[in-house]
Order: C-alpha cells, then structure tokens, then sequence
C-alpha cells in the first residue's frame, strides 16, 4: 500500500482484533491510512483463517497452503497446544523447508488473492484491481485487461518479484527499491497499527521514504 501512494505516509487511525486466546497476537485489523499528499487508504486483514479472499474471485478456491478441514484441525491443534507457530512460520520464509513447495511449485497458476487480498486503486479517471493473470482497468474507454505474465513463465509465483529484486541487487548491481530504510519505515506503520488501536487516536508517522529515494528524518 505504501508502495502504491508513494511511501510517504503522515498519519494512521486503526483498530485490531484479537480474538483467539491461544494465539495472543493482533489477528485482525483496520486501519486509515493517510499520505502526506492527502491520498487516503483503507486497509483490512484478517489472519485468523476462516474466510479465503480466494472465494473472492471466480477462478479461486477456497484453500491457499491448507483446505477448509485441515485450517479447521490447525486451530483444534492451537487450542489444545499441540502446534509449533514458530517453526511452521519458520519453514515457509525464503529459503526455508516448505518454501519452494508452498510459493513456488511447478505448474501454471493465475494470481488468486491469497495473503495479500484483493487490492483496489481509486485514480482520477480509472480503477484498477489485479485480474487473472496481471490488472483489470476500468476507465472512460470501458474495462480492458493487461496481461503481465511472461509468455516464458510456467508460474505465476507469489514471491517472484521479491527473489528476482534481491538477485538483479545482488548480481547484478541494480538499485534495490525495498532496502532497510523502505523496511523500517513499513515497520512504523505496523506498529503505529497497534498503538493507534491501544490509544485511540490517530498515529502520526516521522520515518520518511519515499520509494526509491534516500530517507529523511523529520
């Protein structure tokens, strides 16, 4: 979402929901995110598994890593203590035991809103959402696609574009958009999240990065 408005936020009003007393974290959240320009943004997420945003579009299912039954057996398992949270979060992070099998098997798959959700940008003159395999414009011409697949790509990987940045960096000495600055100004928000939703009020921002530019601080 930063990313979208250009990275400068001024401000966040949210709220959270933590209603699963066996995992005594935030679950759920809402919150209003304003930049510094005036552009504003609601965003929500809910992690507690029980709705899929993938039910939210026609080619979707309704499971992402686990199906209905088995995140149904995942909370039974939490509730009675039996779960390993850590070393299952562990394992899916890059690089780690499930990753490749979870994030980037084999086989072509359209983009499905998965941890993400379905995002939605309110423009001057058009609206534009993800589709099928890249965005859905709706403008004063009607509504068209644009396909953002390669025609040499099997999959359409939900970490592609993260490993692909790290290694153009790494290899070969391109600027690296998401650094720590960009990382460290994201981890403001979520934490002005949580303590929005203790105080009640409004969390004014100080880390200043707009994408793909050198942070100042106010």
């Amino acid at each position: 979402m930063r990313l979208l408005g250009g990275g400068l936020l001024r401000s966040v009003r949210a709220q959270v929901g933590q209603w699963m007393s066996e995992r005594p974290i935030p679950g759920y959240y809402a919150a209003f995110l304003e930049f510094e320009d005036g552009t504003p943004a609601t965003v929500v997420h809910n992690g507690y598994g029980y709705f899929l945003g993938a039910d939210l579009v026609p080619w979707g299912e309704d499971r992402q890593r686990y199906t209905a039954s088995e995140r149904a057996a995942i909370r039974a398992a939490l509730r009675a203590g039996r779960r390993d949270e850590s070393g299952e979060k562990q394992a899916l992070r890059i690089g780690g035991e499930q990753e490749r099998a979870v994030f980037r098997g084999a086989g072509a798959r359209p983009w499905v809103p998965e941890d993400m959700g379905l995002a939605v940008a309110s423009l001057d003159r058009a609206d534009v959402r993800q589709s099928k395999h890249g965005l859905c414009i709706h403008s004063d011409e009607g509504k068209r696609e644009l396909d953002l697949v390669s025609p040499h790509e099997t999959t359409v990987s939900q970490r592609r574009a993260e490993l692909v940045e790290l290694y153009d960096a790494v290899v070969g000495g391109k600027p690296l958009w998401h650094d720590g600055r960009w990382g460290m100004a994201t981890l403001e928000v979520c934490l002005a999240i949580v303590e929005s939703a203790e105080q009640r009020r409004e969390v004014l921002l100080h880390t200043r990065c707009p994408f793909g530019r050198t942070t100042t601080r106010t």
